[in-house]
């Protein structure tokens, strides 16, 4: 079953970002469906999604080949699609739609996760203003993306990385796991390995074992840290 949680209606957002309506999200493993699928396969297929007032964002990804997978999102209007998007990653990596964010009737982010870097049409397109530019050193883990869309046509706009990062520098995992508007800013929970990153990008001195529970605050534009904690991490 999936769980929508949304934001406190009295939420503080700058004018140009004020919501008609609060804030949902959407958090889950991810679900198959491409963009062949009816409004009634989603829904009866229970794909993670987001709705108001008959207009739903549904995110996963297509299984493309036995060894590769693409992420896929796309929006439905009283049931008839408006568009769909399996295009922002089509290299042999393997990337999955995990998270949606609607902030308001011009705000839409979607969280994806990624293992790596390969030729082709990449995530990497979007993010060299993001907090995070790059996947880093190393590849096979799973990392996070958020990237900004654009609502009306499901382009892709700035998009950031998040990771973790091991002691020799390479990039250690970062899921995440929960995603909402605090305020004047975007809060991401992430289950985390060694390291989580500080707002400079540099990595926190932790103890215990992994995963940890990491939250990061970031600006809307997704290109600036606002905030960063992690559980028994310096």
């Amino acid at each position: 079953m999936i769980t929508l949680s949304c934001g406190d209606s009295s939420t503080s957002l700058p004018d140009s970002l004020e919501p008609i309506f609060s804030p949902v999200s959407v958090v889950s493993e991810s679900a198959i469906f491409s963009c062949g699928n009816s409004f009634d396969d989603l829904i009866q297929n229970d794909i993670p999604h987001v709705e108001n007032e008959g207009t739903y964002f549904f995110i996963g990804y297509q299984q493309v080949s036995a060894l590769n997978t693409d992420a896929v999102i796309a929006r439905f209007d009283d049931g008839e699609s408006t568009w769909c998007r399996n295009d922002y990653e089509t290299t042999n990596d393997d990337s999955k739609g995990i998270g949606i964010l609607w902030q308001s009737t011009d705000s839409l982010y979607g969280v994806f996760t990624i293992t790596g870097v390969q030729p082709g049409e990449s995530f990497f397109r979007f993010s060299s203003n993001g907090w995070l530019s790059s996947y880093g050193q190393g590849g096979g883990v799973s990392i996070s993306v958020i990237l900004s869309i654009d609502i009306d046509s499901g382009d892709p706009e700035v998009a950031t990385m998040i990771s973790s990062q091991l002691s020799n520098g390479d990039t250690n995992t970062a899921i995440l796991r929960e995603f909402e508007i605090v305020d004047d800013r975007i809060r991401a929970i992430l289950d985390s390995g060694f390291s989580p990153r500080k707002t400079d990008r540099s990595p926190f001195t932790c103890s215990g074992s992994s995963p940890i529970t990491w939250t990061l605050d970031l600006s809307f534009n997704l290109e600036t840290a606002l905030a960063s904690t992690a559980e028994n991490c310096l």
